[in-house]
């Protein structure tokens, strides 16, 4: 997700949506900070729009839904299943040998 913050110094700008270039995730801008405390953001040459962030934007989180996640359950075999045809002796010769 591509929500067009920038970080400098301790302050976050955030890029306008309409700017003279494409902006891409992961460009690397460059940001001019001048003698009089005013801040440029560049990117290839061009000063890009933006607004400063009062504080850190939050991080937007994905929720999965439990009704959604919870598998399927598991597959247990009827008793006279093949698989299960050595437990069924098992039990068997243990019950007449009692």
């Amino acid at each position: 997700m591509n929500d067009f913050t920038v970080q400098f110094k301790n302050q976050y700008f955030q890029l306008n949506q309409q700017q003279p270039v494409i902006v891409c995730r992961k460009d690397r801008i460059m940001v001019e900070e001048h003698l009089g405390g005013s801040i440029k953001l560049k990117l290839r040459g061009k000063e890009l729009y933006y607004t400063v962030l009062p504080k850190r934007p939050e991080k937007a989180y994905k929720l999965k839904i439990a009704a959604l996640t919870t598998g399927r359950p598991t597959y247990k075999p009827p008793a006279n299943h093949p698989w299960r045809r050595q437990i069924l002796l098992d039990t068997l010769t243990l019950q007449t040998t009692r």
